[in-house]
């Protein structure tokens, strides 16, 4: 129980995250502030699963403040802790702030939870107008509300969180159920929604502290891009020089572009990709793109994706364009040229940020003996390999950056999906090697009573090291959840290869440089009028096939954000990306099946 409440909590948090170590970092997304609201009412001293629920509660919730994001604004709220019977005065207004919002205070933090006893009455209403006040009047603000009871005091908690809500306060309440049922449960389930958030119930005391874990750092941190900021060229002739390394720059508006000048050593490959996640925007698309040329304009390779909004998420937008002389067909004019510009495109609102990544690749002294590029035959016959996971689940909270996403080895794993979130996995994998991913929506009894039929749309996408997305590779990437019954969405990586750069298909040639590959799991947010206060639970199971072999003898050494930077990626096969949708098919297409789609759904008949 212990574990589940940790991820639970951490799921709930809505701040920020920590940038890289030893580089600059662009936020793009606003600072948020947390309260912990914890249930001191003298229930919690009763047993659980071979503890009592307040000593899990503070062993979860230590692991919460292990984990708190560096720069996140945390606060500590409790109720019922002086006031021991309804039948004393103050019983119902009950309630202190012992952790003043503001930046994270671990030391204070642990000591309040040390403090933290079973006592009074259960006076949710009131200790959530008091955490609203914690959390001042501006920015974004969560309560993550912890209790094992049902309110025993006016005014009716359900009312408070939906009246917070009504007022236009930026405030999402989450809730994480401690081994409760009946009229209990429906109540913190009632909080959950009226306050915009989710609700988490958790039986097990071994699991509390995955669930706290999930419920409160995730929602903590934010989407941010890390490197050097730069100001690149408005036009070809002024571009940006750079070396190789890791930047951020923003763009200037829709249907302009970035230009950046890069030295080409001989013999060498250049890869240039970029990362970028713009606000979502109901009418319009986003395109992003690299292109390489060279001075005199001629396109020497080029990469981008697009992603049309029309199924309401803001997935990241991630491409990768490699020039290099191994290539099938290459350009006379590219390949003796002593540099490239790179020109980055994001058809998104002036100021939005995007990163950019530059790495350079020196010959392979023994690329002849290598193996071979891998074939499209030898790419669809591996999909169909028998896949057996095996061990129990451990918990694990998916990253919402390609720098922040969790290694996977080899075994099973446990987490949640919500509405139009996604979430980010890296597999370490070696030369010769190939990752794989089933990832397993379970039932839920509260994903089924808000999701008419068919479901929600769900998908998984693997993403190559060189930030090109393969797409969906699995036999089944991508699928429809009613929380009825389990949907198994499956992913495919390929065979880390460095002869793979001589294929002709675009996603193969991507799996030429070393680096991990990542996985991206995926949920639209609900169409046709669902609620979206759920969280799915996924069981996750990870392979890495092959043993390693195959490694190239570089002439030299890989410079910048190349070998041993995490990376990203979200486009598809020939590079263009519709997220969400099966590669291949365009955005007037898209937009058609949405429409059907929202059009077409019907409600579950009843039982």
């Amino acid at each position: 129980m212990r574990r589940i409440l940790v991820m639970s909590l951490l799921a709930a948090l809505a701040l920020g995250t920590t940038p890289a170590r030893g580089e600059d970092a662009t936020q793009v997304e606003s600072k948020g502030k947390l309260v912990l609201l914890l249930d001191s009412s003298g229930s919690m001293k009763e047993s659980s699963g071979g503890t009592t629920k307040i000593a899990a509660a503070k062993a979860a919730l230590e692991d919460v403040v292990s984990q708190l994001p560096d720069n996140a604004q945390v606060g500590v709220r409790v109720f019922g802790a002086k006031v021991f019977s309804a039948k004393d005065k103050g019983a119902c207004t009950d309630t202190q702030n012992v952790v003043p919002v503001g930046p994270v205070d671990r030391q204070g933090i642990s000591k309040a939870i040390a403090g933290y006893k079973p006592y009074g009455e259960t006076p949710i209403g009131n200790a959530l107008k008091g955490a609203a006040k914690d959390l001042g009047a501006e920015g974004k603000r969560t309560i993550v509300l912890l209790s094992d009871g049902e309110p025993t005091c006016a005014p009716d908690p359900c009312k408070v969180a939906k009246n917070l809500r009504s007022q236009g306060i930026d405030l999402k309440i989450n809730v994480v159920g401690l081994d409760v049922s009946g009229k209990a449960r429906s109540a913190l389930q009632c909080i959950a929604r009226a306050g915009g958030g989710t609700y988490y119930g958790v039986n097990d005391p071994d699991d509390l502290a995955s669930s706290l874990v999930s419920v409160s750092v995730r929602a903590l941190r934010q989407f941010t891009l890390s490197g050097k900021p730069v100001v690149g060229g408005t036009s070809t002739a002024d571009p940006l020089k750079l070396e190789p390394g890791r930047y951020t720059d923003t763009t200037q508006g829709k249907a302009t572009s970035r230009y950046y000048s890069i030295a080409k050593p001989k013999n060498s490959d250049l890869v240039v990709s970029a990362v970028a996640r713009p606000p979502y925007d109901s009418g319009t698309s986003n395109k992003l793109e690299v292109e390489l040329l060279t001075a005199d304009g001629q396109r020497c390779e080029a990469d981008y994706a697009i992603r049309p909004n029309v199924l309401q998420d803001q997935s990241i937008l991630s491409v990768g364009a490699i020039f290099s002389s191994r290539l099938p067909s290459t350009n006379d004019v590219c390949e003796a040229a002593t540099s490239l510009l790179a020109r980055v495109g994001l058809d998104a609102l002036a100021q939005d940020p995007f990163e950019l990544l530059v790495s350079t690749r020196p010959n392979i002294k023994d690329f002849a003996t290598l193996p071979p590029a891998l074939t499209s035959q030898q790419v669809r016959a591996a999909e169909g390999a028998t896949f057996v996971p095996a061990g129990r689940p451990t918990p694990v909270v998916g990253g919402i950056t390609f720098n922040d996403a969790p290694a996977l080895k080899p075994g099973r794993y446990r987490d949640t999906l919500r509405p139009g979130e996604q979430l980010i996995y890296r597999i370490p994998a070696s030369w010769g090697q190939r990752p794989r991913i089933r990832a397993t929506l379970e039932t839920d009894v509260q994903g089924a009573k808000e999701l008419s039929m068919p479901g929600i749309l769900a998908e998984v996408t693997m993403i190559a090291p060189t930030l090109h997305s393969l797409g969906r590779t699995g036999p089944n990437g991508g699928n429809f959840w009613d929380g009825e019954r389990p949907v198994t969405l499956t992913g495919e990586g390929y065979e880390l290869r460095a002869r793979n750069i001589e294929s002709t298909t675009t996603s193969i040639r991507a799996v030429s440089a070393a680096g991990d590959q990542y996985a991206v799991l995926s949920m639209a947010q609900p169409l046709g009028g669902d609620g979206s206060h759920f969280a799915a639970p996924v069981t996750i199971s990870v392979d890495v096939v092959g043993k390693v072999t195959g490694e190239p003898a570089y002439a030299g050494k890989v410079k910048g954000a190349g070998e041993a930077v995490k990376k990203t990626a979200d486009d598809s096969e020939e590079g263009s990306s519709v997220p969400w949708l099966p590669l291949g098919i365009g955005a007037a297409v898209v937009l058609l099946v949405a429409a059907g789609y929202a059009l077409g759904r019907r409600g579950r008949p009843a039982a």
